[in-house]
């Protein structure tokens, strides 16, 4: 999907019609000033978050859970939310959502900056045939 559109995915309780509403390619001053707490990404590395929109467009409500990932050619990892994280960031990241309802979130990775210039996300969850791959430049 080019950066800008949507898609609609599905996981096993509905279909979620998800896009990019934001990038912030380095979070770490964000991150920083969410939680004292929180550790720099580390050598070589950076945090990526992105605000998503997220809209419930099946027929039940459901709790969103964020099925994506992400990946770029240098490294060729699949980057998650929980694999390597990057602690404490604005944001929701989940919640129940009724038929037609929206809302935007916040998701976050630890990634190669190496990785910045082919970084592409997608979400790997059943029952959608196929994974669903968003451009992120």
């Amino acid at each position: 999907m080019p950066l800008g559109s949507v898609g609609v995915v599905q996981d096993f309780r509905t279909s979620w019609e998800i896009g990019v509403e934001e990038i912030t390619p380095d979070a770490w001053d964000l991150i920083r000033e969410t939680n004292q707490f929180n550790r720099p990404p580390g050598e070589g590395k950076q945090f990526y978050l992105l605000r998503l929109s997220v809209k419930n467009v099946g027929d039940q409500e459901a709790f969103f859970v964020a099925y994506v990932k992400a990946t770029g050619e240098a490294e060729a990892l699949g980057y998650t939310i929980s694999g390597d994280p990057c602690g404490v960031y604005p944001g929701d990241n989940s919640r129940q959502v009724f038929p037609g309802g929206q809302f935007s979130l916040n998701v976050c990775w630890r990634i190669f900056s190496s990785d910045l210039p082919t970084l592409l996300m997608y979400w790997d969850e059943s029952p959608t045939p196929r994974r669903m791959w968003f451009d992120l430049r």
